[in-house]
């Protein structure tokens, strides 16, 4: 891919990082809200601010299929890919099964037991969350590391996405969804393609939880 498709200048780039780490620290000064909702708000308003700075700096900032015709081909373009990556998480389920181990028992996902945030996790978590996530570890940081040649792109914007969810440890589903969305951004050339199998990825492990 040509680097400028996908180019974010340093200038844009320091303003639009300063941004969605501003909105990360001020949610902070909210510590009595509800978790959940709060991270929710917080993840609009840095896809908004990404939103604004690429329009701000349209010459330096660009993020590949914004538009309103690439975003309905990125989207048929995700759903392919989804398929084809659901096909083979099965595959590997079913030999992982075959083998004695169970799949289910090697993803960690806590549900929330009230129904109203049952419903809340999964709006904000395979929804709002992977819109900021795919405009700002894709769109952004990928886009900024771009210049340097696509390995670094992929390998850079995987290893701050996964460093970003190591609260917990580092999980092989983030390393995995981090190479896996930065390829497709750097195949397709649309960020519509990442985010909807982040998406639908995001959906699907986390329904996995019912499971076990």
């Amino acid at each position: 891919m040509d680097a400028k498709t996908i180019r974010y200048d340093p200038r844009p780039f320091a303003v639009t990082v300063a941004g969605v780490i501003g909105l990360e620290f001020l949610a902070m000064a909210f510590p009595f809200t509800e978790a959940l909702w709060l991270t929710g708000i917080t993840r609009i308003l840095q896809s908004l601010f990404i939103l604004w700075a690429v329009r701000r700096y349209s010459e330096s900032a660009l993020i590949a299929g914004l538009s309103r015709f690439c975003m309905k081909r990125g989207i048929k373009r995700g759903l392919l890919w989804s398929c084809g990556l659901g096909v083979l998480a099965a595959t590997a389920g079913i030999v992982l099964a075959m083998t004695g181990v169970d799949p289910f028992g090697m993803i960690r996902v806590r549900l929330p037991s009230d129904k109203a945030l049952l419903a809340g996790f999964f709006l904000v978590a395979a929804l709002i969350g992977p819109v900021a996530e795919e405009l700002f570890f894709r769109g952004v940081v990928y886009g900024f590391l771009r210049r340097f040649g696509a390995a670094a792109a992929i390998l850079g914007s995987s290893a701050f996405f996964v460093l970003a969810h190591s609260y917990d440890g580092i999980a092989l589903t983030h390393v995995i969804g981090g190479m896996v969305f930065a390829v497709a951004y750097e195949y397709e050339k649309n960020i519509m393609v990442p985010l909807a199998i982040h998406m639908l990825g995001n959906f699907a492990l986390f329904s996995t939880a019912f499971f076990q």
